[in-house]
This record gives C-alpha cells, sequence and structure tokens, in this order.
C-alpha cells in the first residue's frame, strides 16, 4: 500500500472497529507499549497494565498505581464493546 494511503486507512479501521486498546478509545490503552522505563516520565501504570499485571518494567514502585481499578476497567471494557461492535 502506499505510504499515503496508511493513515486513510488505519483512521478507517479505528473508526469502524473502535478497539479498546486505541488511546483515542481511553478504554484499555497501553498494549502497545514496549519496555519505556517507568522512571523516565514516573507515568500511571496503563489500564492495560492494570489488568495484566504481567510486564515487571511496567509495575514496579516507580510507576503509580492507575485511578481506576482492574474490575473498573474490565467493566468499562465490556461497556464499551457492548455499544461498539458492529451489528450482525
Amino acid at each position: 500500500m502506499r505510504s499515503a494511503w496508511i493513515e486513510t486507512a488505519e483512521d478507517l479501521l479505528i473508526n469502524w472497529f473502535q478497539p479498546v486498546w486505541n488511546h483515542e478509545m481511553k478504554v484499555c490503552y497501553g498494549f502497545g507499549k514496549h519496555g519505556d522505563s517507568a522512571g523516565t516520565r514516573k507515568n500511571e501504570r496503563s489500564p492495560w497494565d492494570t489488568i495484566h499485571p504481567g510486564r515487571p518494567w511496567a509495575t514496579t514502585a516507580q510507576n503509580t498505581p492507575n485511578k481506576r481499578s482492574a474490575d473498573d476497567i474490565l467493566k468499562d471494557i465490556a461497556a464499551h464493546l457492548a455499544k461498539s461492535l458492529p451489528k450482525k
């Protein structure tokens, strides 16, 4: 695909499927993070790492816990999917 169409295709797919891991959806971002140090920005733990605490670099003491609990994030995911999945 020509590079000029990549962003257009990506935007179309994101708008159509509204994936929970897309940061714009604000539901469960953090899925695509790759080992950035928590100490670099002293960032808040992502929703993804809150419900999947398997990446040691994302759950250090330098990461502040996410404001939402894992249960709240899972409820938000369920609500998002209930309203966003394409109808058959």
